[in-house]
């Protein structure tokens, strides 16, 4: 009978889980509108050669409507924020950033959890640019349609 069971063993102590490079989801606050949020790690901000904390980030249209690039830029708008808890040990490679985007009209206007998002890092005129794929919901009408109805049933 019991080798049709798979034994478990208990987590080990220390260990955490695997964090997802760059993730993107809607947060809302209070009653205000949904605003897009990136969580990107520390090892992915150093691939694009971030050396301050500030940022330019640009949505895409056309063609890239799908995407989102995030461009180091001391004098940047944007700022990423840690999202380490005060006085906990966190590895420095795994430690996690995030930024939050204005008011999109394109975004639908419901709280999304945060997922794991493809990206890519770009060369455009001598600095890289990290371009982040954003969820369907944000660029296309019936993802966003759905996700909108899925929620107000729930």
């Amino acid at each position: 009978m019991l080798e049709e069971f798979v034994e478990l063993q208990p987590t080990p102590k220390g260990y955490t889980p695997k964090r997802d490079p760059v993730k993107f989801g809607l947060m809302k606050i209070g009653g205000g509108y949904a605003r897009g949020t990136l969580f990107i790690r520390r090892d992915v901000l150093a691939q694009v050669g971030f050396s301050t904390w500030r940022c330019k980030i640009m949505l895409g249209k056309g063609s890239r409507a799908h995407q989102v690039a995030v461009i180091p830029d001391p004098q940047g708008p944007f700022e990423l924020s840690s999202t380490a808890r005060k006085g906990k040990a966190v590895d420095p490679a795994a430690e996690t950033f995030r930024v939050m985007l204005p008011l999109v009209e394109a975004f639908p206007d419901v709280s999304s959890a945060a997922t794991e998002r493809d990206y890519k890092i770009e060369v455009s005129l001598k600095s890289k640019v990290l371009v982040v794929d954003l969820p369907p919901f944000c660029w296309d009408k019936g993802s966003r349609d759905r996700l909108v109805k899925g929620k107000a049933a729930s």
